[in-house]
């Protein structure tokens, strides 16, 4: 559940908010996604780039705010929802971006790895970052394997409390996320498949291989994981996968 308007923290350095826009890389006419819109401050320089904005707001009186903002702004559109139900109805968009209640980071994550888009810039909560991003340790852990392999993954910038108002508990990290293309992403992706209909699968598209070639292969793993679902294993088990299947990643 995403935040109500009195839980959330408004990004209000317009220094960061101005990197922030840079990193985006936004285009004239590309489809903008903002989740979280807030109070319009980052809105109003994504307006400023000729791309059309959608900004998905989940608090009523925050939504009415942004109307009267944007009254009159041809490229701008002010939505009432929440931010992972709008992705979940396939509306595209080209670029999102978003500073992220922790509660949706890790399930905007899932959503984003079976969407299409060019680039995400998310603030996301540091601690959140260092699970992101760990390979070792007490951090790491399923979610660090799966959206390292399915995302290429870049912090951009620290973000302290003093950015925002009211002032969250924690620091922040913005990061860049753009989807990675071939086998074993295909193969993570595919949460509700058996391993070995979704690993065969992931084979024939990305290597080439019969479906023959690729069931040959598929049994190279013990009988306990291919019957298995991929939301199901654990991350030795999709490290065994990887290594036996599409490589170990390099």
């Amino acid at each position: 559940m995403e935040k109500s308007g009195s839980d959330q923290h408004f990004m209000t350095d317009e220094k960061i908010i101005k990197e922030i826009l840079k990193s985006a890389g936004i285009k004239r006419g590309d489809v903008v996604l903002e989740i979280g819109a807030g109070t319009g401050n980052l809105t109003k320089h994504l307006a400023g780039t000729g791309a059309y904005i959608y900004a998905v707001e989940i608090d009523t009186e925050l939504c009415r705010e942004l109307r009267k903002r944007f009254k009159g702004v041809r490229n701008v559109r002010v939505i009432e929802e929440e931010g992972l139900k709008y992705i979940d109805k396939g509306r595209r968009f080209d670029v999102l971006v978003s500073n992220l209640p922790y509660s949706i980071c890790e399930p905007l994550l899932r959503r984003l790895s079976r969407t299409e888009f060019r680039k995400a810039i998310l603030t996301v909560p540091k601690l959140f970052y260092l699970r992101l991003s760990a390979t070792e340790g007490n951090l790491y852990s399923r979610m660090s394997f799966v959206f390292s392999r399915v995302f290429r993954i870049e912090k951009l910038m620290d973000v302290p409390r003093e950015a925002f108002e009211p002032r969250p508990r924690t620091d922040s990290v913005v990061i860049g996320i753009e989807r990675r293309r071939g086998g074993i992403q295909d193969f993570l992706i595919r949460e509700r498949m058996l391993v070995k209909n979704a690993a065969r699968e992931a084979l024939c598209r990305h290597s080439g291989m019969t479906k023959r070639e690729a069931r040959s292969v598929v049994l190279r793993l013990p009988g306990e994981i291919l019957e298995k679902r991929v939301g199901e294993l654990r991350v030795e088990e999709l490290e065994m996968v990887e290594m036996e299947l599409f490589g170990k990643k390099g």
